[in-house]
Formats: C-alpha cells, structure tokens, sequence
C-alpha cells in the first residue's frame, strides 16, 4: 500500500522557528522579503532544517505561516491570528 503524500494543507507547522529561519534574527534575514512575497502570493513554504526532524520538508516553516497568519487577519479572513482560526478556516472551506 503505498503511503498518502502529504500535501501543505496537511503538513504539520514547526512548533518554533529554526535556527536558519528567515524570520529569526541571526537566521537568514537575507531570504525574508523574497520568502513574504511567496507565502502571501504562491504556497506555503517548507522548512528544510536537517537537524530538527528526521525527515526535511514535512514540516512548515513556522515563521513563514506566521506571516501568513498576520496577513490573513489583517483583511479579515481569519478572526485572530493563530493556528487554531487558521485550522477553523480549512475546515469551514473544505480542504482539511
């Protein structure tokens, strides 16, 4: 049986930033305008951090989704800015 590919809606969020996020002082400030610019307009973004999970990329970048969250709530599609309207919001459109 092979196993189901997650897809980003389905993918867990890193509980906190990595050490080489984008989003972390002393991370890699350098991608942070670039990395906005695709979260709020193409996808999430993954985070490749080796030495966090045993697995690179199954997880979500958690300082990309908090842009992501911010954002949402600032126009009003979510209520707040957190995990659990966002995971309301996916369920009240269907796609989790």
């Amino acid at each position: 049986m092979r196993k189901k590919k997650l897809r980003p809606v389905d993918m867990p969020v890193m509980k906190t930033k990595c050490p080489t996020c984008p989003y972390r002082d002393g991370g890699f400030e350098c991608l942070r305008d670039e990395t906005t610019r695709m979260v709020l307009s193409e996808a999430s973004r993954i985070c490749h951090h080796h030495q966090l999970h045993a697995k690179p990329g199954t997880y979500l970048c958690r300082g990309a989704r908090d842009v992501q969250l911010r954002y949402f709530a600032f126009i009003g599609f979510l209520p707040e800015a957190t995990d659990e309207a966002w995971s309301a919001k996916c369920k009240e459109l269907g796609i989790c």
